[in-house]
């Protein structure tokens, strides 16, 4: 080696050198200077070290022993600063320090462990007891209502059981009376269950699938719109379109499949002949499916006019039009002259005094009673009424 090129290499170590932080090894000086003279490049270095020309840049002439710090795609030696991409020997592999987990460390993992089952077990026990508290919640409360109204206990606090639960229980009557049903539907479903149940297990108790019971008033609220002895059959079928036996269905699949009952109902109705009311018949305005009949829900009238596809009604209030079949009822044995006569009296009334909000009451009450007749001291107030 020439002295020209000799002294262009130290240049050239000396700049590597500037740009590395201590301690520099051979191998970094090397790889830095990217040069094909590597044999010269070593000989030059090793030459350099022993004349001290590297004193400001201490040089370490062995390899560095590397603490690699790692990233995803690379690594970073943290004694030499080295980058360079990940590739993992077999060598690393084997060198690589395992972490070996003490026996407070093993433990603490199977107490952790043990106690995420417990809370597990936990909240499936809790679980339960919180849908049976639902359950005897809304039925043991349903149940008491009911018998509170049947024993008319109300009495002495309220007029009526509507009242009473509105002043001393804070509750509509509408809930009330929902709270009701419920209880009569969990005792029916409950009973037919336990029936159908005894039923099957003496034929084979393999084929007997629970049914579930219902766990609030709201997933049983729509079948009180259905007979008595549609309950248990609706329940199963919206269980079946749950598709689980383990808990119950929504409210809005059982008001579905109750809804779809209804309609069936209503179809077949409509395919069958019925016997239809005769003009001069006493008949009561149900209003079962139709919004607009509301206002004269539960009054009695007189069949005016009978139509293609249905009835004209007088009632006291005036003449109803496009009465559907379903949503009337024949009063039987109520005479059509008698009626008619309470009738006129009640509409003349109501001309002469129809501002009087006390006599609008009075009319409502004779309008929807049961059987539409009218006791002496009815006829003796609207004589007078009408000599007024």
């Amino acid at each position: 080696m020439n002295d020209t090129k000799k002294s262009e290499l130290k240049q050239s170590v000396i700049a590597a050198l500037s740009t590395f932080p201590c301690p520099v090894t051979v191998p970094e000086i090397l790889h830095k200077l990217d040069r094909g003279d590597r044999a010269e490049l070593t000989e030059l270095l090793e030459e350099m070290i022993l004349e001290g020309e590297t004193e400001k840049f201490p040089v370490n002439r062995y390899a560095c022993h590397h603490v690699w710090t790692s990233t995803n795609k690379e690594r970073h030696c943290s004694r030499c600063h080295r980058i360079e991409p990940i590739k993992i020997t077999e060598e690393e592999i084997m060198n690589t320090d395992i972490e070996i987990l003490t026996d407070s460390q093993i433990i603490t993992a199977e107490l952790l462990e043990e106690e995420e089952e417990q809370d597990r077990q936990e909240a499936v026990a809790l679980k339960a007891e919180i849908i049976k508290l639902m359950a005897d919640f809304f039925v043991a409360l349903g149940e008491k209502l009911y018998y509170y109204q049947q024993k008319k206990l109300y009495r002495f606090e309220a007029e009526t059981f509507s009242a009473w639960c509105e002043q001393e229980l804070g509750i509509k009557k509408a809930y009330a009376y929902q709270l009701i049903a419920a209880y009569k539907i969990y005792q029916n479903v409950a009973n037919c269950r336990q029936k159908q149940k005894s039923a099957i297990a003496d034929k084979d108790e393999n084929d007997y699938h629970t049914v579930p019971l219902p766990t609030s008033e709201f997933q049983i609220r729509s079948l009180a719109q259905l007979p008595e002895e549609e309950w248990y059959p609706t329940w199963v079928e919206a269980v079946e379109r749950n598709g689980s036996t383990e808990k119950p269905p929504s409210g809005k699949i059982v008001q579905a499949v109750v809804k779809e009952k209804k309609r069936v109902q209503r179809e077949a109705r409509a395919n069958t002949q019925v016997e239809r009311f005769k003009q001069g018949d006493v008949v009561r305005i149900t209003a079962k499916y139709s919004d607009r009949l509301k206002p004269y829900h539960h009054h009695w009238g007189i069949i005016k006019q009978v139509e293609e596809f249905g009835y004209t009604v007088t009632t006291y209030k005036g003449d109803v039009e496009q009465v559907l079949h379903d949503d009337l009822t024949l009063i039987k044995q109520a005479s059509f002259a008698d009626t008619n006569n309470l009738l006129t009296k009640m509409q003349q009334l109501l001309e002469s005094h129809g501002s009087d909000p006390d006599l609008a009451v009075y009319l409502h009450y004779i309008g929807t009673k049961p059987f539409p007749v009218a006791s002496a001291v009815t006829i003796d107030i609207f004589n007078f009424l009408g000599n007024f």
